[in-house]
């Protein structure tokens, strides 16, 4: 067939040559569509279900077989319009299943380690094995090539070893700390996190705090001290070890921080933490081995409780702390710093609670106000911190100005 030239009309009746393409004759039989049907009879022909199936088809992947049914935008915006109610309405499906999985998976770390540590009160044996757990689970995303293998310098090596003590220390002094006093005040006193990251943020990313996150300090730090003072089970045992726990956890966040900054390609939040993961176990086993080591086995014989009851919560322990860090890093990239904040902190808060029910923890109302303020406190403390960061209440705002900015330590100053 030749080629002839497609002529457009304008406004005003002007003829304009748009292009020259292949004349396609397509010849339709009356017949096959009977004014009655085409004007809103409810039968239809095999004709109308072929075109509806073909309109279908266009619109969900683009393949027709006759040529285009539908205009091109007309496509491009039902199918936009399609997939955002799928992918909409599967999001809110996969973010409250990784919610309720991360809340879950921390209460039931800790109520396993607590069930763990008053039957069995040796916490270095007990993280050593926890670590142990998480290990073989890390590993095992390598084995099975569900994570790349990192590659690790010499030079990463030395800030690995550090971070890897700082995660078996501060993991080391949180059981110890729940062995001695109960889940619901270890969680309140870890609410002081906050305190530890501004004091260390200076020396360490030479960041310096602003004047808002100081003020969110005061209810924190005012709230700890009203919940210590009431804390039926308090011990100074429980308290230093929960706040060294914050030390050594608060410094291995920001050593991480910073090690990340300095774009290790194969070196990703997962990764990192099962390196350190694996780290902290070969640091934990010689030192159990000897300071806990022969008491450990012996206590076995003596226990109320049998080895494979003790050994299935160990390993309980052990798996869902795992699960507790993933699915963290798994909701860190769906949503934003503050939904992952605020989420923290209803996670803390169901921890606290869960504990007390479970554990027929005895609590005070003033212990009640005092743990509710440090959480809310700490809620406050990260919006301001992640609103800062995103210049969310103005360049101006007093919340976000340094509290020295003479000194110049980095980029810009303020966390």
């Amino acid at each position: 067939m030749g080629f002839v030239s497609v002529v457009g009309i304008r406004k005003r009746g002007t003829p304009r040559v748009i292009q020259e393409r292949p004349l396609r004759i397509v010849t339709v039989r009356a017949e096959t569509v009977p004014w009655s049907e085409s004007h809103g009879d409810s039968r239809k022909t095999p004709g109308d279900e072929r075109f509806a199936n073909e309109a279908a088809n266009q619109v969900d992947d683009g393949v027709f077989s006759e040529g285009p049914l539908l205009p091109p935008r007309l496509v491009r915006v039902e199918k936009e319009k399609r997939e955002s109610e799928k992918s909409g309405f599967w999001r809110i499906i996969v973010l409250a299943t990784l919610f309720l999985s991360w809340y879950a998976s921390n209460t039931a770390f800790n109520v396993f380690n607590k069930q763990v540590l008053k039957v069995y009160p040796y916490p270095l044996t007990c993280t050593m094995v926890q670590f142990l757990v998480g290990s073989i689970m890390m590993a095992s995303l390598w084995v099975f090539r569900l994570r790349r293998v990192p590659v690790v310098d010499w030079d990463s090596i030395r800030t690995l070893g550090l971070l890897s003590a700082l995660h078996a220390s501060g993991f080391y002094l949180t059981n110890a700390s729940l062995g001695s006093v109960s889940i619901a005040f270890t969680h309140t006193v870890k609410s002081t996190e906050p305190f530890f990251s501004v004091a260390l943020s200076p020396s360490l990313l030479g960041e310096v705090p602003t004047w808002g996150v100081l003020a969110t300090l005061v209810p924190i730090v005012f709230g700890v001290g009203v919940a210590s003072a009431t804390e039926a089970s308090f011990t100074w045992f429980g308290f230093v070890t929960a706040m060294g726990s914050n030390l050594c956890l608060q410094g291995r966040n920001l050593i991480s921080k910073r090690f990340m900054k300095k774009g290790e390609s194969s070196i990703d939040n997962v990764n990192l933490f099962s390196l350190i993961s694996i780290g902290a176990f070969l640091i934990l086993l010689p030192i159990s081995s000897i300071v806990e080591g022969p008491a450990a086995v012996s206590a076995i014989s003596t226990l109320n409780l049998p080895f494979r009851v003790l050994m299935e919560k160990l390993f309980y322990g052990g798996f869902f702390r795992c699960v507790d860090v993933l699915t963290s890093y798994m909701i860190l990239k769906q949503v934003s710093p503050v939904t992952h904040s605020v989420g923290n902190c209803v996670k803390r808060a169901i921890v606290i609670t869960s504990s007390v029910i479970l554990f027929r923890t005895a609590i005070s109302p003033v212990n009640i106000f005092g743990t509710s303020l440090a959480l809310i406190g700490v809620l406050v403390y990260s919006l301001v911190v992640v609103g800062c960061k995103q210049n969310k209440f103005g360049p101006d705002s007093p919340l976000c100005r340094p509290v020295y900015e003479e000194l110049d330590l980095v980029e810009g100053a303020g966390i």
